[in-house]
């Protein structure tokens, strides 16, 4: 892989953020909160590259994300998952395969299986953690997940392959908010809390019977002043089974 296609990939990059979000501005042209709305600007305006990122030869990333498939299981209102829609698309592992090859031999050293897709949707996940573990000396591995779909069977299957670290992005403060971000998921709330919980206990297992362990965290997204305290009630009882939340603007 030569600087060239590195640069290329950058600008790519930094052009999709600004289209994601030159269309979150817009937001009185879709159904979405006025909250939800806010958020994607301070979003916006957080992702800047750097002036070494955008020079002729840019560094190597040493933390890349890829995505093995394009789907997502609720498509929340906030996020251009969504709001912009995209086929459905599976990346073939032969391929994956070469790319965390590439990327272990260029130095990176954080290699993330999602972007704009919810990684437990694919059941070959931990097939991937293993390639880019064992197979492309990757040394660290992590996901963000919704939490929908991370069973206890996934998330043991996923902590025996080698993740490094799990993030579940908890934004709501239960089901009415979430259907008001995402249509006809309101059933969704009570299963990912559940797996949250179930999280803990699944990575406690692994790391007696193996020795591997699993960061697990949490974050969530203020939308406005009183988000944390509509959210306390659902924060607090699963503080103790996550090593850290925290909140995102």
């Amino acid at each position: 892989m030569t600087r060239l296609i590195w640069v290329k990939v950058l600008m790519a990059v930094a052009q999709n953020h600004g289209s994601i979000f030159n269309r979150a501005r817009r937001s009185q042209s879709v159904q979405m909160q006025p909250r939800m709305a806010a958020v994607a600007d301070q979003a916006a305006s957080m992702r800047q590259l750097s002036a070494a990122e955008l020079s002729v030869a840019p560094p190597i990333p040493k933390s890349v994300k890829v995505e093995l498939h394009s789907r997502c299981n609720l498509g929340c209102g906030f996020c251009a998952a969504g709001r912009r829609p995209r086929a459905s698309s599976t990346m073939d592992l032969r391929v994956f395969s070469r790319i965390a090859r590439e990327l272990g031999q260029f130095g990176v050293e954080r290699l993330g299986l999602f972007y704009m897709n919810e990684p437990f949707a694919d059941e070959r996940l931990p097939d991937a953690i293993r390639i880019a573990k064992n197979d492309s000396g990757i040394p660290y591995v992590f996901l963000t997940s919704n939490g929908l779909e991370a069973s206890p069977e996934r998330l043991r299957a996923c902590f025996e392959a080698g993740l490094d670290s799990l993030k579940f992005a908890l934004n709501f403060a239960g089901p009415a908010q979430l259907g008001a971000s995402c249509p006809d998921s309101t059933h969704a709330f009570h299963e990912i809390l559940k797996n949250v919980r179930e999280a803990r206990r699944v990575r406690d297992e692994v790391r007696q019977d193996t020795g591997q362990y699993c960061r697990l965290s949490a974050s969530s997204l203020a939308y406005d002043p009183e988000q944390c305290r509509r959210m306390r009630p659902v924060i607090e009882p699963i503080a103790g089974q996550v090593d850290e939340h925290y909140w995102l603007p």
